[in-house]
């Protein structure tokens, strides 16, 4: 099985019980506690429970490198694009 069908198959099989409240910060990193209950493949019939935590980093945006970044920008004598 490719990483395409075991992926699409792991969404087919996902059932999301509670989800989170609080939505991911813009400005710092989140931390998502999580609780994974599993089907046992060594012991059928048995419930294998995992829990841990994603750490999600701090959004960014990356520009390609061909586009310009334009720091500073201010328009001098402001009142110049008013009409009189």
């Amino acid at each position: 099985m490719d990483s395409t069908s075991a992926w699409e198959k792991a969404l087919r099989e996902t059932n999301i019980v509670r989800s989170r409240i609080t939505g991911l910060q813009t400005f710092n990193e989140t931390h998502v506690p999580y609780i994974l209950l599993s089907p046992s493949v060594i012991n059928e019939g048995d419930t294998v429970v995992r829990t841990g935590e994603v750490l999600i980093h701090r959004p960014s945006l990356i520009l390609p490198p061909n586009i310009p970044q334009l720091e500073g920008f201010n328009v001098e004598g402001e009142d110049s694009f008013q009409s009189k």
